[in-house]
């Protein structure tokens, strides 16, 4: 939105063309001759990569790692620099292809992911044939295998696990949410609670499944739920949403509690982040509550497509560990829509924001209809800021927590440092 209204505004639409989508990404490459990252903050991005693989000559942007990842002939700081790329009579398909083949190759990658694999895990066999792996450390596989022999689990399809150590086995007609360590045991408590309080409650006991069965043991517990397919579009998510929002207890500006465990969260990252980046975030968050006024109410706090289910035409929603009676609403459609949009891009959660904020995700328009019904297109950059503090809220408390040192991953808290300093940019919100 943002680049199409500065084209406009500049004259330049004669300059500019957006293609869109490709589903023939080979033959669309075929007449171009550079490929122009302008990103600041990205994994790796596979565009480039697949552009050289064509032997299109890459041009990108020095964000943070890309000099790891790519030759430093193929990265600029200044535009200057990208221009003289770009203009220079130096061009050499093979060397970008042999670039690729070298250094990215599937059978390469597959390599170092073996390997990485081999050091960092142990695999063992379950009873029932099924291949997972995990951590020994967190994990303790012989008691999962023995959890599943004394449920008589058959007709398993899939096996996995949880970062709060629950063990999800997926049968023919049934997932089952297994917890078998400390941690996992009191999150799936605190969730059976969740659906107890719901189910109780006239107006939103028709969101969770009724036949939901838990199956306690000495050393775990578990849940066991029938399945149900995936949501295929948003019509699912809006009849949660609907139904969220007609147990809306009020329309208000946030106040007391709500403020301070913001300000609570941002003043957490003192210790991680520099304090002045944390005090311009601050403000910027201070101003976009002072004018805004949210629907305040029952949230599900992390809706996204997994975990919305359809059951013969009953649309239900699992993992209500965050269920909220009184959340901001507006909050569970920001989620759906960065979820979503992150899930299709392969990209994290930090870098899908960012691209929002600075309006160049034009995807955003797919979502016109599900905006329009629940969150006004004036605060939605305002509501991006609340949910980044709140996002990392749950990665501080959750993901990027190990228990058994007592740190932060160090590459997550280089991510958030990168992540805050560029909240903090003028050029982001408007």
């Amino acid at each position: 939105m943002y680049f199409r209204q500065m084209i406009k505004e500049l004259g330049l639409e004669r300059n500019f063309h957006f293609e869109g989508w490709q589903k023939d990404l080979n033959t669309w490459l075929e007449d171009k001759d550079y490929i122009l990252c302008t990103s600041v903050l990205e994994s790796q991005n596979m565009s480039v990569m697949q552009a050289m693989a064509k032997g299109i000559k890459p041009i990108v942007h020095n964000f943070v790692g890309a000099k790891e990842i790519y030759s430093k002939n193929y990265v600029w700081n200044t535009v200057d620099e990208a221009v003289k790329m770009v203009t220079e009579s130096q061009y050499n398909s093979e060397e970008y292809r042999g670039f690729i083949e070298n250094n990215y190759s599937l059978k390469k990658q597959m390599v170092k992911i073996e390997n990485l694999l081999k050091e960092e895990t142990k695999y063992r066999y379950f009873s029932k044939g099924i291949l997972p792996f995990a951590l020994e450390e967190k994990i303790n596989l012989d008691l999962a295998s023995s959890i599943i022999d004394q449920l008589e689990i058959e007709n398993i399809t899939k096996i996995g696990f949880t970062y709060t150590e629950s063990m999800i086995v997926i049968t023919q007609y049934y997932v089952y949410k297994i917890a078998f360590t400390k941690k996992s045991i009191n999150m799936l408590l605190k969730e059976m609670k969740k659906y107890e309080m719901i189910k109780q409650n006239i107006g939103l006991c028709e969101l969770v499944l009724s036949d939901i069965e838990i199956i306690e043991k000495e050393e775990f517990i578990a849940t066991k739920a029938k399945k149900m397919s995936s949501i295929k579009d948003y019509k699912d998510a809006i009849y949660i949403l609907d139904i969220l929002r007609r147990n809306c207890i009020g329309i208000k500006r946030l106040e007391g509690v709500f403020k301070e465990n913001i300000f609570k969260t941002l003043g957490s990252l003192v210790k991680f982040v520099d304090k002045k980046k944390i005090e311009k975030v601050k403000n910027k968050i201070e101003k976009a509550i002072e004018k805004n006024e949210f629907h305040i109410g029952p949230v599900h706090g992390d809706l996204h497509s997994r975990n919305i289910l359809n059951y013969n035409e009953k649309i239900k929603i699992i993992d209500l560990d965050r269920f909220d009676m009184n959340g901001i609403q507006e909050l569970d459609v920001i989620h759906l829509i960065v979820d979503h949009m992150q899930k299709e891009r392969g990209i994290n959660w930090f870098n899908q924001v960012l691209e929002l904020l600075y309006g160049k995700d034009d995807r955003i328009l797919n979502f016109d209809i599900l905006l329009d019904r629940f969150v006004s297109k004036e605060k939605f950059n305002d509501l991006l800021l609340i949910y980044s503090v709140k996002r990392i809220e749950e990665e501080l408390n959750n993901y990027f927590y190990d228990p058994d040192s007592s740190k932060l991953n160090k590459i997550w808290l280089r991510q958030l440092d990168d992540y805050i300093d560029l909240l903090t940019k003028q050029s982001v919100l408007k």
